[in-house]
């Protein structure tokens, strides 16, 4: 296999076609998820890469380095704590937040209260200025 793989992925994404993709580039992006539909040439419809047998190993975990037996074992301790971590792949675990980070959501939608309190001022200043 050669260390350049070419370019022959198109994929789907909010509706929106992108590519070419080489399984290099398929592997780094963390928008991709097994129901992202794809193509290449020679594909009658796209399909989703979940079903895609050259894709599987898009969101196949990396193999971890084999651990020398002359290591503490303090490694393996710490990868137990985080039993629900193990549950996802590597490519979703780089892409959350640490637990000791704060994350701070700004595309959440403003509270509804503030539209009600701007509705408010805004009708007390027109009363205000109508009663000059």
């Amino acid at each position: 296999m050669s260390t350049s793989t070419p370019q022959v992925w198109f994929v789907q994404i909010a509706q929106h076609e992108e590519g070419p993709f080489s399984l290099a580039e398929l592997k780094k992006d963390l928008r991709l998820t097994p129901d992202t539909l794809v193509w290449k040439e020679g594909f009658p419809q796209w399909i989703p890469i979940g079903k895609v047998p050259e894709l599987k190993e898009v969101f196949a975990d990396e193999p971890s380095p084999k651990k020398n037996a002359a290591e503490p074992q303090e490694d393996q301790e710490e990868e137990e704590e985080g039993d629900d971590d193990k549950k996802l792949p590597k490519k979703l675990k780089s892409a959350l937040p640490s637990t000791d980070e704060i994350v701070l959501d700004l595309r959440r939608e403003p509270p509804l209260f503030a539209f009600w309190i701007l509705i408010f001022l805004l009708l007390l200043i027109y009363v205000l200025n109508r009663l000059r």
